[in-house]
């Protein structure tokens, strides 16, 4: 599906950044377009706390360098998807386009036609997106379900994460051949499945002559569903259990030391993964770093440092699962090494609330 950007009176390809959240002041009447069928306007987002912006191309070239920088928020404006159900039955919301809020440039609105058939009024019930939802198959997607696709991290890692929400309204009647605001109160959030992990270091130590030179995780699942558990009853994406909405494939194609990608020389280490559970006897996963000062490696009883996907907040230090759209950061502020190489860690986890904690581990 190829979406248009309107934006004053001129058409054209340019990467934009999405908000985390909508205000309710309306755009100028005069840069929205004149509607000529049955339309309507929401707003999107992509939640509240966890990497708020997202950027869109709209051509249909790869994305550019710019694009690619924002990994984390880009989305594909030519594989984005809306389906909403009017009169109990659910059809495709047809001829996206969207332009930006004059009174706030962080804020964008997509509009599009809506299929009006008979004399009955239209009502509308409820909004489901789908964006970065192609599985690579092109032919292979109008044939299956939204719910049972899934993705393959490889593919993902070049065209972006894929993202899906959903909004349910109290039957909102659409004006025949008029168009339909719905930018104030029913912003749609979007729910990214995958998970962004984080190592870095401190400023502090980056002063000391610090760096990291790689990061691996010890295992990972290479694919995932698209939609998350919970979807099929959701009525609103925020009334989902952030916590319980993993959903992996019965074949996760099972991966080992998958590397991390540097995101600052030197300072910052990150990668995307999809749901990942552990199993009952399972520990937890592993990240082993080269950590350098002044181009000396830094090891803990002869062996690269490890960091642990877990909570260490608590007396047992829980092991973490890697849950979708959660945003796991973990910060290096000291290194002691006076007796035995200890690592002083802030660990914060972000699902659309933020935990934080100070610990120290050896």
């Amino acid at each position: 599906m190829k979406l248009q950007l309107l934006h004053t009176v001129l058409f054209s390809a340019t990467l934009f950044v999405l908000a985390s959240c909508a205000k309710d002041e309306a755009v100028e009447t005069v840069d929205e377009p004149t509607p000529k069928a049955t339309q309507l306007i929401f707003t999107l987002a992509l939640g509240d706390n966890v990497l708020s912006r997202a950027s869109w191309e709209n051509n249909e070239e790869d994305a550019s360098a710019d694009a690619g920088n924002d990994y984390d928020n880009h989305i594909d404006a030519n594989s984005m998807q809306v389906m909403i159900t009017v009169n109990d039955t659910e059809q495709p919301l047809n001829n996206l386009l969207y332009w930006q809020d004059q009174a706030d440039k962080s804020i964008y609105y997509f509009q599009g036609d809506v299929a009006v058939t008979g004399n009955a009024d239209p009502i509308l019930s409820k909004i489901e997106v789908l964006a970065n939802g192609t599985s690579g198959d092109d032919d292979d997607d109008d044939n299956i379900s939204w719910g049972d696709r899934t993705f393959k991290l490889s593919d993902k890692e070049k065209t972006g994460i894929p993202m899906w929400g959903v909004k349910t309204f109290n039957d909102i009647t659409l004006q025949k051949g008029k168009l339909t605001d719905l930018r104030n109160d029913h912003t749609i959030h979007l729910l990214r499945a995958m998970a962004k992990i984080e190592v870095s270091l401190s400023d502090a130590l980056v002063g000391q002559g610090y760096t990291l030179d790689e990061v691996k995780i010890d295992k990972c699942n290479q694919s995932g569903y698209m939609l998350p558990n919970g979807y099929l009853a959701a009525t609103n994406t925020e009334t989902l259990d952030t916590e319980s909405i993993s959903r992996i494939p019965v074949t996760p194609n099972r991966t080992s030391d998958k590397d991390f990608q540097e995101l600052t020389a030197g300072t910052s280490y990150g990668i995307y993964l999809p749901d990942y559970e552990l199993g009952a006897n399972e520990t937890a996963l592993q990240m082993t770093l080269k950590l350098y000062q002044n181009g000396n490696e830094v090891k803990i009883n002869d062996n690269l440092p490890v960091v642990y996907l877990q909570d260490y907040n608590t007396p047992n230090s829980t092991p973490y699962n890697v849950v979708r759209n959660h945003y796991y950061k973990y910060v290096i502020t000291a290194v002691e090494t006076t007796v035995n190489v200890n690592l002083t860690l802030k660990v914060t986890v972000c699902p659309w609330e933020t935990r934080s904690a100070e610990i120290t581990f050896n």
